[in-house]
């Protein structure tokens, strides 16, 4: 897809990083999907039950494939949180929020193929994420990124490294 004529709303953020294998060399010619929710927290996807109206600008969802460096980078907007409460098909007030993310598979012939999430640093709902309060304390810096200002005046930077194991 190429994109759309009109931009999608929300703030605009550059998400980079590389695909580096179990021993921290460069994985080329990776394949990066990613896929998140728009600044309304509507996943471009007919089967998401959440009722905001979705962003019409917004695609919904990416791939690159990484440099001999294992270098990839996508231009996206930040994505919103959502209600759980539609899942399952029926109202729950007390299912809670996910909290803002950004989600990545990334597969390469002769590698496992993973699936995995970015967060955000400092957001509010972190601590109560159903999926992120899985990931052991000790482990969230490599999931939580706290993105950089460039002096450019670009949108911020979130720098996101993924590792992938051989078959």
């Amino acid at each position: 897809m190429v994109g759309h004529d009109n931009p999608a709303e929300g703030e605009v953020i550059r998400v980079t990083g590389r695909v580096l294998d179990d021993e921290c060399r460069p994985v080329e010619g990776a394949l990066v999907d990613l896929w998140q929710a728009d600044h309304y927290g509507r996943y471009r996807h007919p089967a998401d039950p959440n009722p905001a109206q979705p962003d019409a600008n917004f695609q919904g969802w990416g791939q690159t494939v990484a440099d001999a460096e294992g270098r990839f980078s996508f231009r996206t907007i930040k994505p919103a949180s959502y209600p759980l409460r539609f899942l399952g098909g029926k109202a729950d007030d007390s299912a809670g929020y996910r909290t803002p993310h950004i989600h990545f598979r990334v597969s390469r012939r002769g590698y496992t193929e993973l699936t995995t999430q970015m967060y955000f640093a400092g957001e509010a709902l972190n601590e109560a994420d159903i999926v992120l309060k899985r990931v052991p304390e000790a482990e969230r810096s490599k999931v939580v990124i706290a993105g950089r200002r460039p002096a450019d005046g670009e949108p911020p930077v979130f720098a996101f490294d993924i590792a992938i194991a051989p078959a």
